[in-house]
Order: structure tokens, then sequence, then C-alpha cells
């Protein structure tokens, strides 16, 4: 999963959704650090169901 750079959608079980560029993800937690607005956003990867990547 190296989705470093690209703009993504996740979606959590709670419906959650985020879209923003990702700054790391790590490959132990599968936990996602996204950059929105200046601010960083991390979502843990316990609750994902989905994470749609585009190309930035």
């Amino acid at each position: 999963m190296e989705f470093v750079d690209k703009t993504v959608l996740v979606r959590t079980k709670q419906q959650y959704e985020s879209k923003g560029v990702v700054h790391t993800i790590d490959p132990v937690t599968k936990s996602v650090v996204l950059l929105n607005n200046g601010r960083f956003e991390i979502i843990s990867g316990i609750n994902i169901v989905s994470v749609h990547v585009e190309d930035s």
C-alpha cells in the first residue's frame, strides 16, 4: 500500500468519509495519515472499509 501523494477517499464502517492527500501509511496498523487543508488527519485502519486512490 503505497499511496503517498495520492488523493484518496476513505470510507469506514461508520460511513466516515475523508478526502485528502496521503502523507504516509503505517503498514502495521494500516493507519492512513491524510493532509487536509494543511492539517493532519489520522484514520485508523481497523475501521477502513475501502480506500479509493486517484492520481493527485
